[in-house]
């Protein structure tokens, strides 16, 4: 009851002395504490914030939604500019993220987006429903066919979300109205799709079928014959493979990338490159490729003379690998999800996905670095050296390995190794 009491008496003295100051309260001898909120308390997108993109991030949307994790803050899709049924802000989120913008800050939270979205684009944050909303400008506002070609750019990639019917008007959508963030709106999307190819034909018109079905299930999909719906999509190849995309000769590789998430259904892409000059937003497919959703989890994609692509799946997520490394393919390589806490850590988790060992008597002799968020790495199951090196290699660390005992000893590197 005493302290109480005494942590009273100061409020009061320290109100009264500073008369229309806030209110400060004593916490030891010579330290006195404002009793005030925060700036970034009160409006946290005005935090001070420091963005750095890792390589899987590829498009602005997902920078976005990096940014705003955490932040109770989440996109809103402008429900006031839309274009045949497809919300504006989709032309932004679908872009490639800029190098320039890989690393950006210290910054305000909000200026970080602003600085992402560019100067077509008006920022707002709400209190009221803790979103963020992405406007286009009336002065950068493309008018006619331009608009039209820049719909069709963004239709069907994954950040690229459709008003909903009953909501369409020449205003767009009623302003009370938004769609939760647009990757769960992209997979409740592709579950209506799946339950359309289910109805008989008399229940669906070829019209409304080609906007229902993903654009590599078109063609086909209606037998001329009965008018009704194939089992199996018609082979677009010679040797029986059916073609589901096809890649562009001259193509950027962020698009095809973007193609490949969009159509296959591709939740991760890890960019595991060991050649660190090779700029992601710089690099173009080197010929037109055919590529089945069947074929990319079998084997590799040539995409140009340095870099092959495939898919591994792992439970229900499927994880699209771009490497430079010939020997990773999809028969022997698996993600490996690097975790926060220190590099020591991480390296004994490797161990035991391996089933190696460290030895207990100097088997770490190197110093430990920390590892604060977590990022997937791709690594060989039957190449226990390829796995360490793509741990360590943003570290001075080698790890020494015994195949004869399966143990590995972690030692520092020499730098000019």
């Amino acid at each position: 009851m005493r302290y109480v009491l005494l942590i009273a008496l100061t409020l009061s003295v320290s109100t009264g002395w500073a008369g229309q100051d806030p209110v400060t309260i004593k916490t030891d001898r010579y330290t006195l504490a404002l009793m005030e909120p925060t700036r970034t308390s009160v409006n946290p997108l005005q935090t001070v914030v420091t963005a750095a993109f890792a390589t899987n991030i590829i498009t602005i949307g997902e920078a976005v939604d990096e940014v705003l994790d955490g932040t109770g803050y989440r996109v809103r899709r402008n429900a006031d500019q839309t274009h045949r049924g497809i919300y504006l802000d989709s032309i932004l989120l679908n872009q490639p993220l800029p190098a320039a913008h890989r690393e950006l800050g210290p910054l305000p939270l909000i200026e970080i987006l602003q600085v992402i979205a560019g100067s077509s684009w008006t920022v707002k944050g709400s209190d009221l429903s803790r979103t963020v909303t992405f406007s286009l400008n009336d002065a950068a506002a493309p008018l006619g066919s331009l608009l039209d070609l820049l719909v069709d750019e963004v239709d069907d990639l994954a950040y690229t979300m459709r008003a909903p019917t009953e909501y369409v008007s020449t205003q767009g959508l009623a302003a009370e109205h938004y769609e939760p963030n647009a990757t769960t709106s992209r997979r409740n999307e592709a579950g209506s799709q799946n339950e359309t190819r289910q109805m008989g034909a008399e229940m669906v018109s070829d019209a409304n079928l080609k906007h229902s079905l993903p654009l590599r299930e078109v063609a086909g999909a209606i037998s001329p014959e009965s008018g009704s719906i194939a089992a199996e999509p018609v082979s677009a190849q010679a040797g029986g493979t059916e073609v589901e995309i096809t890649l562009l000769e001259g193509e950027s590789l962020v698009s095809a990338i973007m193609k490949l998430q969009s159509g296959f259904s591709i939740d991760n892409v890890v960019y595991s490159v060991r050649d660190k000059s090779l700029d992601i937003n710089r690099l173009t497919i080197s010929d037109d490729i055919d590529v089945s959703e069947e074929w990319v989890h079998r084997q590799s994609i040539e995409l140009n003379e340095l870099l092959t692509g495939f898919v591994v799946a792992a439970g229900d997520e499927n994880t699209l690998i771009i490497t430079d490394n010939r020997s990773l393919l999809p028969t022997n390589t698996v993600v490996f999800d690097v975790k926060p806490g220190s590099v020591q850590s991480n390296a004994k988790r490797l161990l035991a996905e391996l089933g190696w060992q460290m030895p207990f008597k100097d088997g770490w002799q190197a110093q430990d670095y920390p590892i604060t968020s977590s990022f997937p790495i791709a690594i060989s199951r039957e190449d226990p050296r390829q796995a360490f090196s793509e741990l360590l290699s943003e570290y001075p660390i080698q790890a020494r390995l015994n195949p004869s005992t399966e143990t590995v000893n972690f030692v520092r590197r020499n730098p000019n190794q």
